[in-house]
């Protein structure tokens, strides 16, 4: 029996709902529905969990005794430790998580020192007491893991995720059959707030990630020491090129490099989420020197699977071919759920045989499809290539011939003017170097050439995004008027106008070219001020958003009463949704002023 005391001036509580409630799961449990109960529970718990502000330092001391009572009788449990909220709660969550019943309890508070001194009878669900010395010893550490974790849990930015996450988590430790060494080589405080941070940020990560390749997260979250640094490119390479020469088929090469990139996501991932990354340009730069050193690998994979004869030249060398970044990764401006725009170039110049007389067009286009297949990402999932920033988009071949990309991006091209400022962003990233180098210059000799820029052209497609991509009465942190394109389309459209006597203002990236441009005296200190500091909190909300929603399309900010408004506040460090509010507004109604004077200054 408990008595339960309302506290002063608070209104009593609603008993009837309480009794429905607690109706509707005994009905659930009765269903065998065991894990849709533990998740309302939890849910309820988060919710009372309330603003209770985060506990940090030393891991709090809980003793844990174990003792049978009999062959047949229900083991008994004594717990010892300071009381805090949700104890009982949490207790009796990871007992049922690992499969057992409380079939009595004592609980006992000390009133001096607010010790809580519990004592369960438990059974597993059979009716029979817990004997086995090696679960005894998990079910220990797994005890005492919750419940530190659940005082951590003031940290994560949404704890009702934390701590379903963490219910499936310990739930899948209890199978493994290290489980009590990996239990406690997770209870250490810095691993500790790390695992309450990282599941409690996105259900979106649990999903592509944490649920997906649990391998990965003992590891990577149980060893401070690789996610405090990020590796280099040469580590990067080095490690896959081991990674690969100890594969012993191509089938293995392709299981392996698939693991090296979903391991360095992840790295990368949690890394930001811990606040370890020097913010959205440090995050972009790790991401991209992954999605480098992957994709050169994936198109060596990718031209060994297709097994055939590569098309020759006349020296009998094969004819080279380029992989070009485009878009996010053209730009070093990569994020959570970001897909790799990628473009295939080869060389048509000299050709002089190929297999069985295919055309050699036909076996570029087979590399296109080879790199979709070696890399076997999901759609819309972290890394996915896409190939429709090529000529023709769509219309056109997936790879594309050199005289095909010189005749379609220069001067009465077909290509559009949006083209022209998308093709700032190409680099060359895989494949022949030689080839890449000349692909780059001629994408200077076309942007940066005499050609006046496209000013109306601009405005026409600006207007056009917004009434098509912009839900009335609605704020996109991408497409609104003062969203993230109308920055990079100002700084595109000044890189083109001036980037022609001045090659220092040809840059990929949106920031570095902003600060080119301001030493250069063409954005004066304060519009650049303005630009920089409103492309950073926007790429920041936008990282928030499909960290959340898991993919790159949807980038509508949720209504500023809600829910999922308030989470995205929690997520961007902000102090409640008020102050995002105001944040929000400030930004882009600085962001389109400033705009308004950069392309106000060019006609």
């Amino acid at each position: 029996m408990f008595v339960v005391r309302g506290e002063a001036g608070a209104p009593p509580p609603d008993w009837d709902a309480f009794g429905g409630e607690l109706s509707d799961l005994a009905q659930l449990l009765r269903q065998g529905q065991h894990d849709e109960v533990h998740h309302r529970i939890l849910g309820r718990f988060a919710a009372a969990l309330g603003d209770r502000g985060p506990v940090g330092g030393p891991l709090e001391a809980i003793l844990l005794e174990f003792t049978s009572e009999g062959p047949e009788a229900p083991t008994r449990v004594d717990v010892r430790a300071r009381d805090s909220f949700g104890f009982l709660s949490l207790t009796a969550s990871a007992l049922a998580l690992s499969g057992l019943r409380i079939v009595r309890a004592d609980i006992r508070t000390g009133a001096d020192d607010g010790t809580a001194e519990d004592s369960l009878w438990i059974t597993d669900r059979s009716g029979r007491p817990v004997t086995d010395p090696d679960r005894v010893l998990a079910l220990k550490y797994a005890l005492i893991l919750i419940e530190h974790f659940s005082s951590r849990l003031p940290m994560a930015t949404d704890p009702e995720a934390a701590l379903v996450h963490f219910s499936r988590f310990a739930n899948d430790l209890m199978a493994r059959p290290d489980r009590a060494r990996e239990f406690a080589s997770l209870d250490r405080p810095e691993v500790i707030d790390a695992l309450v941070r990282v599941l409690g940020e996105s259900r979106f990560l649990w999903e592509d990630f944490l649920l997906a390749q649990p391998e990965n997260v003992l590891p990577m979250i149980g060893d401070p020491t690789r996610w405090r640094r990020s590796p280099s490119p040469a580590e990067l390479e080095a490690d896959l090129a081991d990674r690969l020469g100890r594969a012993s088929d191509l089938e293995g090469k392709i299981r392996a490099l698939r693991r090296f990139k979903d391991r360095e996501i992840f790295r990368a991932d949690v890394r930001t989420i811990l606040g370890q990354s020097d913010g959205p340009e440090g995050f972009a730069d790790e991401l991209t020197e992954v999605a480098e050193v992957v994709m050169r690998a994936t198109l060596a994979l990718a031209v060994e699977r297709i097994g055939a004869e590569p098309p020759l030249r006349t020296d009998g060398t094969p004819v080279p071919v380029s992989v070009c970044a485009l878009g996010k990764f053209g730009g070093r401006e990569l994020g959570f759920a970001s897909d790799l725009e990628l473009m295939v170039v080869w060389d048509d110049r000299d050709v002089a045989s190929t297999p069985g007389d295919t055309p050699a067009s036909d076996y570029f286009d087979r590399v296109v499809t080879g790199l979709r297949q070696v890399l076997g990402i999901r759609s819309g999932a972290t890394f996915e290539p896409d190939f429709r920033l090529r000529p023709y988009g769509k219309g056109g071949p997936p790879a594309t011939a050199l005289s095909l990309f010189e005749s379609y991006y220069r001067a009465g091209g077909a290509a559009w003017s949006y083209e022209r400022q998308a093709l700032i962003r190409l680099r060359a990233v895989a494949g022949d170097e030689e080839l890449g180098r000349h692909l780059e210059r001629l994408r200077d000799a076309f942007v940066f050439g005499p050609e006046p820029f496209d000013l109306e052209g601009l405005r026409h497609m600006r207007a056009q995004q917004v009434r098509q991509l912009v839900a009335p009465g609605t704020v996109n942190a991408k497409f609104s008027p003062g969203g993230l394109v109308d920055i990079e389309y100002a700084v595109q459209a000044l890189q083109i106008t001036f980037g022609r006597e001045d090659p220092t203002l040809r840059c990929p990236s949106t920031l570095e070219a902003l600060t080119a441009l301001e030493r250069a005296g063409r954005v004066d200190p304060s519009t650049a001020a303005t630009l920089r500091s409103g492309c950073r909190f926007l790429r920041s909300l936008i990282g928030a958003l499909r960290v959340v929603r898991g993919y790159a399309e949807d980038l509508t900010v949720p209504p500023a009463d809600s829910e999922d408004f308030a989470l995205l506040a929690r997520r961007l460090r902000l102090d409640g949704p008020e102050a995002l509010r105001e944040r929000l507004g400030a930004q882009m109604e600085g962001v389109r002023a400033a705009v308004d004077r950069v392309l106000g200054g060019l006609g």
